[in-house]
């Protein structure tokens, strides 16, 4: 069954975090936390040391045995935020991470300092433009992205520090942003480059804002559909974007930095059709995570096993066994398990030739009840996979 292979992939999930937990030395203090991905040497904030915490509290597995070492990293990274409430990645301090680390704390909000969050919202507030967008920066002025403005709006929704005027101008610049000549969204406003990722988090920075599931599932019918034949491509694809974040000027003009994110196209296909109750294409989409995990982590391949990736995985796994599996009865998931589009073709093909040998035939009434009921079929059929 699905929910032991996804329980003995979470098992799995807990052990490879607790074996990438890192003690260094810094500056003659022992300090715990976790890589980026696991063998670098190197601790980090966000994606590493927050996403891992953030999936052990999630597994439940944070007991005596591993509690000191994420108690001590936590501290490690309340002591790495900058005064003016920003985290960093790679020595730049930027919206994108400060907003990260909220996002991937969320679920542990009272192991964060009152104060530490405080600033931390309004640092990201700072970042904030009156057309409806975040910037990586206060004063940066390179173009906006729309994973910028989803990952901020998404922290701010979860600690409260929202109004609705804000709500509505990024609405209304999330929609102007689509893409001009075809479905989804690109990383930028109105580029024809369209990405999995940078659609699903113009989406979900729409309902986050308030805006009808019901009228979005209308509304942007093209968009969701461009996502679903997303979903055979995927398997384990990250998808990568980067940001120009302005450092200051010199004589050739202005200077900037280049600060990368990759993101993993499954686990943030999952996680939007779980919310919009897709859950056909959820299963389709939890069956490729399934298979994509080495050695328990999530990554582009073994040699390159994130904390992030996994913490997504994890966090996706859990919520359906907990929260969406029980509302699914049993004859639903193997109905939601049909994985091919042809699948349901051949289905069809066989439910209509059967229709018409029965009408051809039809001598009983009987048969008529038969033949209304597997017409009635035919079309639910379809609109499972549409």
């Amino acid at each position: 069954m699905i929910i032991d292979r996804i329980q003995k992939s979470i098992n799995e999930a807990k052990q490879f975090l607790i074996d990438s937990i890192m003690e260094i030395d810094d500056n003659g203090q022992s300090i715990n936390g976790f890589p980026h991905y696991r063998g670098k040497k190197r601790i980090t904030e966000y994606g590493g040391t927050s996403s891992a915490i953030s999936a052990l509290y999630k597994i439940g597995t944070v007991t005596n045995g591993i509690h000191a070492s994420t108690q001590n990293a936590l501290k490690w990274l309340w002591s790495k935020q900058n005064s003016d409430g920003s985290w960093q990645s790679s020595q730049l301090y930027c919206s994108e991470v400060t907003a990260g680390v909220l996002n991937d704390l969320a679920n542990l909000k009272s192991e964060i300092p009152q104060n530490t969050k405080e600033l931390a919202c309004q640092y990201i507030k700072s970042c904030y433009e009156e057309d409806g967008y975040f910037k990586s920066d206060p004063h940066n002025i390179a173009v906006p992205h729309i994973f910028t403005t989803y990952i901020c709006t998404n922290a701010l929704t979860l600690y409260d520090g929202f109004n609705d005027n804000m709500k509505e101008k990024i609405k209304k610049w999330i929609i102007d942003s689509h893409a001009i000549e075809k479905s989804g969204w690109g990383i930028t406003p109105q580029s024809n480059e369209v990405k999995i990722s940078s659609t699903i988090f113009a989406l979900k920075t729409l309902l986050l804002c308030n805006y009808p599931k019901n009228q979005l599932n209308k509304e942007f019918k093209k968009d969701l559909l461009y996502l679903k034949h997303m979903i055979a491509p995927c398997g384990n694809l990250y998808e990568n974007e980067e940001v120009n974040i302005q450092l200051g000027n010199d004589e050739y003009g202005v200077v900037y930095k280049t600060l990368k994110f990759s993101h993993y196209t499954a686990a943030l296909l999952g996680d939007f059709f779980m919310e919009n109750e897709d859950y056909q294409s959820l299963l389709n989409v939890i069956d490729k995570i399934l298979n994509a995990q080495f050695t328990g982590g999530w990554g582009i391949s073994k040699d390159y096993l994130s904390m992030w990736a996994t913490n997504q995985s994890v966090d996706l796994l859990i919520r359906f066994k907990e929260v969406t599996y029980p509302k699914l009865n049993k004859y639903k998931l193997v109905f939601y398990k049909i994985p091919f589009f042809a699948t349901k073709i051949v289905s069809s093909i066989i439910i209509i030739a059967i229709i018409v040998f029965l009408i051809c035939n039809s001598k009983e009434s009987r048969d008529t009840l038969i033949i209304s009921l597997l017409i009635a079929i035919v079309p639910w059929l379809f609109k499972r996979y549409y």
